[in-house]
């Protein structure tokens, strides 16, 4: 039976950032690096996952061998705490300069379980994973290498302040669906709109994308989410919301005005369970 879902608070003070992104590249992974109030959040983002299917009743022996799809991944400041918790982890996003950057922070020879690719969800993900077919995997000495992914499904799929930035959202989430396992989970961590609360609305750019720094979709209420995974055929769904916590601002974001304040949002985490 679906949970539909239940707000409650978690923790004060998560991340909001997101990296699913399209041609032309326009993220800096060196910038997300060096901005202490990433890598200060990335682990709140962490929590937030191992909280999520903990409370599914998922005890740490049976997760700790799950392999697992990040989607999403810039740099790979979440990536460097799950990759000590899972069996793998496969990271995947479409900016090539968040996975260089990826392969300089987290150096493949270190964390063996590591793998990544180019790679823009859609409908066709599931065939292209099970088929083996190459994929960019791009690293410093060569932007164009290309490898398969090393498994046609995952036991969950983790996507971190991501979707808000996604221009086709049922594809995004067809494919993150088909990637998954029979059984396998889906957890989602996104802005949250409360009713009372600050209005996170669509920014777009001039060409209609939200795929850029600093332009996003309109943040989600919980019953919005929880609608779009049901939806996908996804059961057992279920949603938390924290407290309020200020958003996140990217650096090359325009200074505050006079007068103005950092809205304040809370985070909104959803989980659902592909059927068997």
């Amino acid at each position: 039976m679906c949970q539909k879902h239940q707000e409650q608070s978690l923790i004060t003070q998560p991340p909001q950032h997101g990296h699913q992104h399209e041609e032309p590249d326009q993220w800096a992974g060196k910038e997300y690096l060096s901005d202490p109030e990433i890598l200060k959040l990335a682990q709140m983002s962490y929590d937030f996952i191992i909280q999520s299917i903990t409370s599914a009743g998922i005890d740490d022996e049976v997760y700790r061998k799950w392999d697992i799809l990040e989607i999403g991944c810039g740099p790979g400041v979440v990536t460097k705490h799950l990759l000590p918790t899972f069996h793998t982890v496969h990271s995947i996003d479409t900016s090539p300069s968040m996975l260089t950057h990826l392969t300089t922070y987290l150096p493949p020879n270190t964390y063996p379980n590591l793998s990544f690719s180019l790679h823009t969800l859609s409908p066709d993900s599931g065939r292209l994973f099970a088929e083996r077919v190459p994929l960019k995997s791009p690293i410093a000495e060569d932007p164009d290498r290309q490898l398969p992914s090393p498994r046609p499904r995952f036991d969950l799929a983790v996507v971190n302040w991501v979707l808000h930035h996604v221009d086709d959202v049922q594809s995004f989430m067809a494919g993150a669906v088909g990637l998954l396992k029979d059984g396998g989970w889906l957890v989602i961590t996104e802005m949250g709109r409360r009713d009372g609360g600050h209005m996170i609305d669509d920014k777009s750019t001039e060409q209609g994308s939200f795929n850029a720094p600093d332009h996003y979709r309109s943040a989600y209420t919980s019953q919005r989410l929880v609608d779009l995974f049901e939806s996908h055929g996804l059961i057992d769904v279920h949603a938390d919301m924290t407290q309020d916590f200020p958003a996140f601002r990217p650096a090359s974001a325009p200074p505050l005005k006079e007068g103005e304040e950092r809205k304040m949002i809370p985070a909104l985490i959803v989980r659902g369970r592909k059927g068997i």
